[in-house]
């Protein structure tokens, strides 16, 4: 190959000095930090830093195996994992730049990242023949952080009435997420009146469904219940989950919401009829107590969770309860439930009375679940004398 010189006159003497260009080459990677199989691009520099013009100028790029090339610009050509890129005559105190899209490996390697290398050349003697970047590219696999909220239109709601349950899902990203379900768990004694697009997979359960769900995108269903009981604190659940990718924070896929069933006032009656007050009775016999439990409003209102206490003194003995009692020492109790309007419930217990001379005297009292305007009718003494 034929060298090129520049002509030197100094006077008498005169020689030549070959031309000479130092090519420095860049190498970045947008973003540092990608995820498996994202694409992304390599920004290749080539600068001369002279002091001559260098012909025929190449960059060079060598990606990491793992990596697919996906685009070149023109002038550029790709073999295996290397791309070399004709840059033309670059003339001293130019640059030129080349973007190069590639694809990111498919898994992420037992370093965490992978190299790429960038080198130049020209027909152009360079003075550091040695120049090349080298870029280290961090690799993670894809994250969707998902959150969920769970809220409800009222924290307290009557007997009959409409509530709303709204889920509120949010992804904070990085990546998008994909196929995302949410489940709405729905306690006991509601009955879904709207469903905003979801679907109710079971009495109690209902499913809204999103395709894609991009970073910073939110995702709200409102779905409509009536409350039809029974009363006191019910707790609603949601999750949420994804077909992919992974999710980093699993702590904010869950909610949970309280609500407070409040049941219509009932005025509750427990009354012992039989034996009357101030009554006399055989001593050492068998005596039976009528006992009569009334809801006594004259509305649609039903007393809920009614039970019945019946406490007897330890002097009695062979104490015989009818169904749906227990006995605790000298202490009966009735899980009666649910008392219609104007309906009577009675229970007959009996006992056998001691056999000695006195009085006796037993308490029966009632709870329940709904408020009571009146509760000085909620529990009685009778007293018998014993002969």
């Amino acid at each position: 190959m034929r060298k090129s010189y520049k002509v030197c006159d100094i006077g008498a003497f005169e020689y030549n000095t070959p031309f000479s260009a130092d090519l420095r080459v860049s190498l970045d990677d947008n973003p540092g930090s990608v995820v498996t199989s994202e694409t992304f691009t390599y920004v290749m520099t080539v600068n001369n830093l002279g002091p001559d013009r260098a012909a025929l100028a190449k960059g060079i790029l060598t990606v990491n195996s793992n990596v697919t090339v996906m685009s070149t610009p023109s002038g550029c050509s790709t073999s295996g994992n290397v791309v070399t890129c004709s840059l033309g005559h670059l003339n001293s105190g130019a640059s030129a730049s080349i973007t190069i899209s590639v694809r990111a490996p498919s898994s992420v390697p037992a370093a965490g990242y992978f190299i790429s290398v960038a080198t130049t050349s020209s027909s152009t003697p360079d003075p550091t023949p040695t120049s090349r970047s080298i870029e280290a590219t961090t690799i993670t696999n894809p994250t969707a952080d998902l959150a969920l909220d769970l809220t409800s239109s009222s924290s307290l709601v009557n007997l009959g009435s409409s509530l709303n349950y709204t889920l509120a899902l949010s992804n904070n990203g990085p990546q998008p997420a994909q196929l995302v379900t949410m489940l709405l768990n729905l306690p006991a004694g509601l009955t879904v009146t709207a469903l905003d697009g979801c679907e109710e997979t079971s009495a109690q359960t209902i499913r809204c469904r999103a395709t894609l769900l991009n970073p910073g995108a939110s995702f709200n269903k409102t779905i409509g219940v009536t409350a039809n009981g029974p009363g006191g604190i019910i707790t609603a659940t949601a999750s949420v989950s994804a077909a992919g990718p992974a999710d980093p924070v699993s702590t904010n896929n869950y909610d949970s919401v309280n609500v407070t069933v409040s049941l219509p006032a009932t005025d509750m009656n427990v009354a012992i009829p039989s034996p009357q007050q101030n009554s006399s009775a055989p001593r050492n016999t068998n005596l039976t107590y009528q006992v009569r439990v009334r809801n006594i409003i004259g509305t649609p209102a039903s007393a809920e969770d009614v039970i019945l206490t019946v406490t007897f003194p330890n002097t009695v003995s062979d104490i015989q309860l009818p169904t749906g009692c227990t006995l605790n020492g000298f202490v009966v109790t009735c899980n009666i439930g649910i008392v219609s309007a104007d309906t009577v419930v009675s229970k007959n217990i009996t006992v056998r009375l001691p056999n000695a001379d006195g009085s006796l005297g037993v308490i029966a009292s009632i709870t329940l679940a709904n408020p009571d305007p009146n509760t000085g009718n909620n529990q009685i003494n009778r007293v018998i004398a014993l002969q």
